[in-house]
């Protein structure tokens, strides 16, 4: 019980440092983005125990589609701001796509070349 409250506190802490940097910066990034790369420099530098947040981490991965439910359904309520920039999006997701494979095809090949 104590590593959920744990978990949970440092969850809560990393989303609110999250909407912080946003409120003070009003950059265009949803707060839950900047929160969980706050929790992941937490968790990176040992301020956060990766031990203790495990059970609550595993437990949200398995329960994720009730997480990702509220979105999909924001989604479809603005779907003619989707629909108008159909293209615009679809364009980002393959080029997002095409640059990571080309990137990361880039860095095994160094690893690789690395190791021999």
């Amino acid at each position: 019980m104590k590593n959920i409250l744990y978990s949970i506190i440092w969850v809560l802490v990393s989303l609110v440092f999250g909407h912080v940097v946003i409120s003070v910066s009003d950059m265009p990034i949803p707060e839950g983005i900047i929160g969980m790369m706050v929790l992941l420099v937490f968790l990176a530098t040992g301020i956060c125990d990766s031990n203790r947040m495990s059970f609550t981490s595993n437990l949200l991965v398995r329960h994720i589609p009730l997480l990702i439910t509220p979105v999909s359904v924001g989604l479809m309520i603005k779907w003619d701001i989707v629909e108008s920039n159909l293209s615009i999006l679809l364009a980002s997701v393959f080029g997002g796509t095409l640059l990571t494979l080309i990137v990361m095809a880039f860095l095994i090949n160094i690893l690789e070349r690395d190791k021999k």
